[in-house]
């Protein structure tokens, strides 16, 4: 199973590396989003068709565990190229507080999953996942009205101004 997180992982980060350049940022989150809300849901379907011990299951569970894992990579790459595109100079500052607040949402998720299994078992667990990827899915749709066209064709960021020009310019 580990092999199968691996080889998702490098599947996600392809296809987040192509759909980071080829398409808009927030086109990329509302895709991917969409993707994971369905995989989560999957794992509900998996675990209640599961029987215990046989190699159905086996293979069934491998397969949804590359694919979450995927899911789960491949918006990686459009976030940390819009966050290193929002402020080049500032980009390790943004890079290190993204890493951190990843790892804030994987404790903070776990915590949500023991609780979720301790109270309900397993079978809710990814239709609990799949509606906190919804939210995520939901926030990226209403997000920046100027975004919010889907326009799947690619756009280069806006030339940012040199302050000091324009305000020599100004004064």
């Amino acid at each position: 199973m580990q092999s199968g997180i691996g080889f998702g992982s490098m599947a996600g980060l392809l296809a987040g590396g192509w759909l980071a350049d080829a398409r808009p940022f927030l086109f990329s989150m509302r895709l991917l989003d969409a993707a994971l809300c369905a995989i989560m849901v999957l794992w509900s379907v998996a675990l209640w068709v599961a029987v215990p011990g046989s190699p159905t299951t086996a293979a069934m569970t491998g397969i949804v565990i590359f694919w979450t894992s995927a899911a789960l990579i491949a918006p990686s790459l459009a976030i940390e190229k819009a966050l290193v595109q929002a402020d080049p100079e500032r980009s390790s500052l943004t890079l290190a507080i993204n890493t951190s607040v990843i790892y804030l949402g994987q404790g903070l998720g776990s915590g949500l999953g023991g609780g979720v299994v301790a109270s309900l078992g397993y079978g809710p667990l990814g239709w609990v996942g799949g509606a906190i990827a919804g939210i995520a899915l939901l926030v990226a749709c209403v997000a920046n009205p100027e975004w919010s066209k889907s326009d799947p064709r690619p756009r280069s960021p806006k030339p940012r101004k040199n302050r000091r020009v324009q305000s020599a310019k100004n004064g």
